[in-house]
């Protein structure tokens, strides 16, 4: 029997799923026509990996802990056009990192491997000595390229950047103050205001198969084991967490607001799987709303019958409310867009590998930058569209490690960057499995109906690459008995 692959995401202007459902048989066949040869960029991505995938490490040399940011060093990399006024604000966080590192310029079309061998340092592991493990990138998608920050991936990176007035590629210079005097004054008090907690946010639609799978088989046993306290780390770890959960109808737009703005029993880290809404590239709302959180006031797909969602179904940037201080908050997104949005999409071979323009420019989604610009630490969410490969298997089974792995490394207190590497390590695995197949770029072309498992180890592959950090990879959540400037 054909089986189907699904995306995540609802389009905001009908209501109808962001990506039809494709069947992989069909697809295997459209690719393996004549004059369907593999796209340019997909070549380069291949040919620049293959040396990794081969050695399949991520981390610093022996010697050194990741997790320690003086030792691993920190730094950032700018734009030629960054304006003055930003870097004169993150001047501030180089001077709280103790940083030795002068800033890096990135060269306009440069890949993160030319990156690495302009400053002399070879492939593999990181050597501190040469560059440092924690990087962040200030500037807009359209100026440094989300290839470029998936590259890094050796790198615990980053992306900083708040947008203007002037499209998505302009600065909003008192965000970035905003941002880093907040990150500061968090590690720099003596108390922490936030409670050691842990919401899951996670609604159910009617009649919606693949949004009700991602609750059932990720958010639920996430929340049960956290509740048991079941993560390895968390053990033996002092500090216990409370977990919450807002699940299934519960978790409308107000409950989901009401945990940003509460002032009692604020969690520290919110988890959410949802849809993320979507539009048409160069929809008037796709800049303002896409990448928002729909929330259970959306019926589904089947029952939706009004086409255009409005926005009372889901949280965007701007329902943020500028009076709020979100210090000391970690948010994990899972949700189509819910970080940001390529110009070019990233899963063309749904078109018949024709690849396929879904924004005028690449962009940031509103909403992190207005969750950061109140204070919030950093926030994790996904470029582009969701797969439910991030957590199971066709024929083999639903598990949650990656998840679990990422977030008790979050809960215990280690830097963002760090803690996020167990995607970057799935995206490695999934590489290396399509090398140990044989020759990708020669089955790709060639594909045949038998053969599907390439379909899905290349879709699941960009799945994983495509988690990406909103904010400074080395902040943390500080616990409790730690003493100020100690996280």
């Amino acid at each position: 029997m054909a089986f189907e692959l699904n995306f995540n995401g609802v389009n905001g202007a009908s209501g109808k799923p962001l990506t039809p459902g494709a069947n992989a048989l069909e697809l295997a066949q459209a690719v393996s026509q004549q004059n369907k040869g593999v796209p340019e960029q997909e070549r380069a991505l291949l040919s620049s990996l293959q040396q990794e995938f081969n050695e399949n490490v991520l981390g610093v040399r022996p010697g050194f802990d990741e997790t320690d940011v003086t030792d691993v060093g920190w730094g950032v990399i700018y734009h030629p056009d960054t304006p003055a006024e930003v870097r004169a604000v993150i001047a501030d966080l180089l001077a709280h990192r103790q940083s030795n590192w002068s800033p890096f310029i990135y060269n306009p079309g440069e890949s993160a491997v030319d990156f690495h061998l302009r400053h002399h340092h070879g492939f593999g592991l990181i050597d501190p000595e040469v560059l440092p493990y924690y990087l962040l990138i200030v500037a807009s998608p359209a100026e440094i390229p989300f290839d470029f920050q998936y590259g890094l991936r050796e790198h615990a990176a980053g992306r900083l950047f708040f947008a203007g007035d002037h499209g998505p590629a302009g600065y909003d210079v008192a965000a970035f103050r905003r941002y880093v005097d907040r990150l500061i004054a968090y590690e720099n008090a003596a108390a922490v205001d936030r409670q050691r907690r842990v919401a899951v946010f996670c609604p159910t639609h009617q009649d919606d198969p693949l949004i009700n799978q991602t609750v059932t088989h990720l958010a639920k046993p996430l929340l049960q084991k956290l509740q048991n306290n079941e993560l390895r780390l968390l053990k033996n770890f002092p500090q216990t967490y409370r977990a919450d959960s807002i699940s299934d109808a519960a978790a409308t737009r107000s409950a989901l607001l009401d945990l940003l703005e509460r002032q009692q029993a604020r969690p520290a880290l919110i988890f959410s799987t949802s849809h993320g809404i979507g539009f048409d590239s160069g929809h008037q709302r796709q800049l303002s709303d896409q990448g928002g959180l729909l929330c259970s006031e959306w019926p589904g797909t089947n029952a939706w019958t009004s086409g255009e969602v409005p926005a009372s179904m889901y949280v965007r940037g701007q329902d943020i409310s500028p009076d709020l201080d979100l210090s000391g908050l970690v948010i994990f997104s899972y949700a189509c867009y819910s970080a940001g949005t390529p110009q070019i999409e990233d899963f063309a071979h749904f078109y018949n590998r024709i690849p396929q323009q879904i924004a005028p420019a690449p962009f940031l989604s509103q909403l992190p930058q207005r969750l950061l610009a109140q204070g919030a630490l950093a926030f994790v969410g996904h470029v582009e569209r969701t797969w439910s490969y991030s957590y199971g298997w066709p024929g083999m089974g639903y598990w949650t490690t990656t998840f679990e792995d990422s977030l008790q490394l979050m809960l215990v207190g280690e830097p963002i960057g760090y803690a996020t590497q167990t995607f970057k390590k799935t995206f490695l695995d999934l590489l290396a499995e399509l090398t140990n197949k044989g020759s990708f770029l020669e089955q790709f072309e060639k594909l045949q109906p038998k053969q599907k498992d390439v379909v899905r180890l290349w879709t699941a592959a960009n799945d994983a690459r495509a988690f990406i950090i909103c904010g400074d990879p080395a902040a943390r959540l500080r616990p409790l008995h730690m003493a100020a400037g100690s996280g």
